[in-house]
């Protein structure tokens, strides 16, 4: 199996100027784009993407990356560091989705728990940032406002 992930993260505004501030009257319009993210990776990119897990998941869940669900089966991301996540709270859901804590924590986001909001997408990517999967440094807890919610989660490591 091979991976590449596309990871495009993006939020590009159009601001169209009027009065004063129209510096150029030929284009009066600002488009904001400075920080947007596109990038490819893959197992021989740096950083590498080898492995990825999406999952569908219901109630309070904690995810094992040392027993990542893929489709071919499980995979022991052991020696791995999380590359990107996105998390889909759906706005048919009950509540905020709280991703974070617990013991043996893979800390995404630093010694904190971060709250998804109900309706919300979170995409973030890490590329080399976060700390090399291990026994101490490998589970990430999902928990959702109500037990009946289902909440989507993608996991890309490598």
């Amino acid at each position: 199996m091979s991976v590449t992930a596309t990871i495009a993260l993006a939020l590009t505004a159009r601001e169209t100027l009027t009065g004063a501030a129209v510096v150029d009257a030929a284009t009066p319009t600002v488009v904001h784009n400075k920080f947007n993210i596109n990038t490819t990776i893959n197992a021989s990119s740096t950083p590498p993407a080898t492995q990825v897990s999406s999952q569908t998941l219901t109630n309070t869940q904690t995810v094992d990356l040392t027993a990542l669900p893929t489709i071919p089966g499980n995979v022991n991301a052991t020696g791995l560091k999380v590359r990107g996540i996105l998390i889909t709270n759906p706005k048919t859901n009950t509540g905020a989705l709280s991703v974070g804590g617990g013991a043996n924590a893979y800390l995404l986001f630093g010694a904190v728990t971060i709250t998804v909001a109900l309706g919300a997408t979170l995409a973030v990517y890490f590329a080399d940032g976060l700390a090399v999967v291990d026994a101490t440094h490998k589970l990430i807890v999902f928990t959702p406002n109500n037990a009946a919610d289902s909440y989507n989660v993608e996991i890309l490591v490598g």
